[in-house]
């Protein structure tokens, strides 16, 4: 459960007592979504962080869109930095096992009380780093709800509809409620039937991706629940209760949310912030999701609590200790001095104040604090709208709510090969047979056919692969 802020801390304290480095030179790889910022010497942001941790922070910055194949190159070549963002790579287990450290000494059991602010992050995070039985980086952390169902609340109030369903049924009393064409307003919409069936799946109680019964692993296209949960949606299109674009080549699901002309929304639960900047008018709300037969809330699907993960290169004990405290320092928690420094700059510089003392960025701290130094440690990312406390209410009260019944997915910390590299071509291939049903062209009764085409494709090995690792490697 993340913490929630109204405002931000106006006494920050220091989390770290000493200095990490003593004018050490370390160098990183991370990905950038954004453009590079300015070099060290252009850049005031860069050269006071290098003078908080100690160290001279040489940084290798590469656009997401070709991180991976640059990943690939630098491990070719053999000229790896001491950290490495990575988010997968061909035979993961094979290559962290070769080039980077096992970090469990340093990190496990009591060790980790030397870097209290990387034992601040989840156990659920922690799983995405573990590997071989080890731990082979530091995870770069995420809520575990990673998603929201989204709804405009103004809408809702009109129509007097709630946000909390009891069941399956008054799900569908509030989809039929929302829909009006005449008024060009549908419940939900998106670019294909994905955001619909994991609403419908988890009414349904679709397992997250697998379901683990004690060692055994079932996909949740091989289940009961699933096949219910198609059906459902086959039923929400042909009552005219999606927007009838919503098989359409483009996603223009928000546009669509934002402009009322859909009720519901699945999205990521950072929208939130992006829509007040993006959509000040737009009224947002939460929806929880029932057990289709009533009795409670359905389980939530947890996301993987982890983004990437910041792996070492193999080195001598004092150098490994060197960047974990690095790191450590980078992960101070929200409300610390050195999270402060880290998130916003230099005050005056970087961002101003206002009367609450939230700080905003200026320009030139948009530009320098481009630096992609999150992707080597951070804290754990807190409930916190600026200016509208009751935003932080609303979320952690939603959150509060669906967390206890979230499911995790059994698989997280564990690697097929197969999934890696033939798991998204497999993937479309099903949707796409799903979707053809739920859109007509294809009846149900195709749906087994589909689901033993995709286990005999490569299904099959996934599972076994993954029991395989569950085995060697079982995680709580």
């Amino acid at each position: 459960m993340p913490d929630g802020f109204f405002n931000y801390p106006a006494d920050q304290h220091r989390s770290v007592t000493e200095t990490p480095g003593a004018g050490e030179s370390i160098s990183g790889m991370a990905m950038i979504s954004t453009a590079v910022p300015p070099t060290r010497s252009e850049n005031a942001y860069w050269r006071e962080l290098e003078d908080r941790l100690g160290v001279s922070l040489d940084l290798m910055m590469t656009p997401s869109a070709d991180y991976d194949q640059k990943l690939a190159t630098v491990v070719a070549g053999g000229d790896i930095p001491d950290m490495v963002q990575i988010r997968d790579a061909p035979d993961l287990p094979r290559l962290l096992e070769s080039q980077f450290q096992d970090l469990s000494e340093y990190l496990s059991g009591d060790a980790i009380q030397d870097y209290p602010n990387l034992a601040t992050l989840p156990p659920l995070t922690w799983r995405g780093a573990i590997y071989n039985g080890g731990i082979y980086g530091i995870p770069n952390p995420r809520q575990a709800i990673g998603s929201y169902v989204f709804v405009r609340q103004d809408i809702f109030d009109s129509l007097g509809l709630s946000t909390e369903p009891e069941n399956l049924d008054e799900f569908l009393e509030t989809c039929r409620a929302l829909t009006n064409a005449q008024e060009n307003r549908w419940a939900m919409g998106d670019s294909g039937s994905a955001a619909a069936l994991v609403i419908m799946g988890m009414l349904s109680g679709v397992p997250n991706e697998w379901r683990n019964e004690n060692g055994s692993l079932t996909h949740k296209y091989e289940t009961d629940e699933f096949a219910r949960s198609v059906e459902w949606v086959t039923q929400l299109w042909q009552d005219g209760l999606m927007h009838p674009d919503t098989f359409a080549s483009s996603d223009t699901s928000g546009q669509w949310f934002h402009a009322g002309r859909t009720g519901i929304w699945l999205t990521g639960n950072g929208h939130w912030n992006s829509a007040l900047k993006n959509h000040p008018t737009s009224e947002l709300g939460l929806m929880t999701l029932p057990n289709w037969d009533g009795g409670g809330l359905a389980p939530w699907r947890l996301g993987s609590g982890f983004f990437s993960i910041n792996a070492f290169k193999k080195a001598e004990p004092e150098r490994i200790k060197l960047l974990l405290r690095v790191c450590n320092w980078l992960a101070a928690p929200f409300g610390s001095e050195e999270n402060y420094l880290r998130a916003y700059g230099l005050d005056g510089v970087h961002h101003t104040v206002d009367a609450d003392g939230n700080p905003t960025l200026t320009e030139l701290g948009q530009a320098e604090l481009r630096l992609p130094v999150s992707y080597l440690a951070a804290p754990p990312t807190p409930l916190y709208t600026p200016g509208r406390p009751d935003d932080t209410r609303v979320q952690h009260a939603y959150q509060s709510e669906v967390i206890p019944v979230g499911e995790p997915n059994p698989v997280i910390g564990l690697y097929s090969a197969t999934d890696a590299d033939d798991g998204v071509r497999l993937k479309q291939t099903f949707d796409d047979a799903v979707n053809d049903i739920i859109t007509g062209r294809a009846t149900i009764s195709t749906l087994t056919e589909s689901v033993d085409a995709w286990k005999r494709d490569g299904g099959d090995a996934m599972r076994a692969e993954y029991e395989e690792q569950l085995a060697a490697y079982p995680i709580d």
